[in-house]
């Protein structure tokens, strides 16, 4: 019970900590979205002041501070500065496209990194074993946008198989969801593959053999159930990662979402959706981890003890 509570107090400071970071970042920026949309429509200086008093940004950073914290602890995050629509209606209306893409792309990145840790770790020799390997650090060096515009190109342009843009159909999920997917399925590999290839090593996995069990239930049954265990905490740190991700992969694609949302909201300085947006990311980041605590905590009794 204590260590579920400091866990709990734990995510509550990343989650402070984020929202902390992201409204004092904005604030060193030089200017804001009123500013910037007023000026290059020629608006006098002193309808610009008055505007941005009524947002409350010529307001000591600490009010503003303080205000927004007070916001976020009764569920308001505010007003967009450019269309005044409320933050959290902008944001429920882009969350389902970015859910959806996210999921797709963990279960993809989930199922293709397992396969490929395990495979490296089973040192098969032959082609397989270098395809898995160059898979891997494919996955894991290759910028996203770089993967993105090469799929673009192969599955788009040459064999025309997928569309390269839209959210309206299957078809223009499946492009976006396997680039997203096969760049975060590199980590997930990478540790799969290290925590496998060391239970492999270790004596229990030795007397198994020495029993005579067949070497497909030593994997199966041993091997692979105490190496994925780790694995659980990585899945859960890259499906917090997923948003910088569709922040790319959405733009790439010209997808509606949270990423394009907060891509544009951080261009124009709007700061009331950049802070929603980033309240939600810490949110879900620390909700999963925590979570992936849980699930580790349940399933390795080492952990209780």
């Amino acid at each position: 019970m204590i260590a579920l509570i400091q866990r709990i107090g734990f995510m509550l400071g990343i989650i402070w900590l984020a929202v902390t970071l992201a409204f004092f970042a904005l604030r060193v920026l030089p200017g804001d979205a009123i500013q910037s949309q007023l000026v290059q429509g020629g608006v006098d200086a002193t309808v610009i002041e008055e505007r941005r008093a009524e947002q409350g940004l010529t307001d000591p950073v600490g009010i503003q501070y303080l205000r927004f914290l007070t916001g976020i602890l009764r569920g308001d995050f505010g007003y967009s500065l450019l269309s005044r629509e409320a933050v959290s209606e902008m944001i429920a209306r882009s969350l389902l496209p970015t859910a959806t893409l996210a999921l797709g792309a963990l279960i993809l990145a989930t199922v293709l990194g397992i396969a490929l840790g395990v495979i490296g770790a089973l040192r098969m020799g032959g082609g397989l074993s270098i395809v898995t390997r160059l898979l891997i650090s494919l996955s894991v060096s290759t910028p996203i946008y770089y993967t993105g515009t090469l799929a673009i190109y192969i599955f788009s342009v040459l064999l025309g198989w997928f569309p390269s843009a839209g959210a309206s159909s299957f078809n223009h999920f499946i492009l976006p969801v396997s680039v997203l997917g096969f760049h975060t399925a590199g980590s997930i590999a990478r540790v799969t593959q290290a925590n496998v290839s060391e239970v492999l090593d270790a004596e229990f996995i030795r007397v198994a053999r020495a029993k005579g069990l067949r070497e497909r239930d030593v994997i199966l049954r041993h091997a692979l159930r105490a190496g994925l265990l780790p694995v659980v905490q990585v899945i859960a740190l890259q499906a917090g990662f997923l948003l910088s991700g569709a922040v790319i992969t959405e733009s790439l694609f010209v997808r509606p979402g949270l990423g394009r949302l907060l891509l544009d909201a951080t261009l124009q300085q709007d700061y009331p959706l950049v802070q929603g947006i980033v309240v939600l990311a810490a949110i879900t980041y620390a909700v999963l981890n925590m979570l992936a605590d849980i699930v580790r905590l349940l399933l390795d009794p080492r952990i209780r003890i």
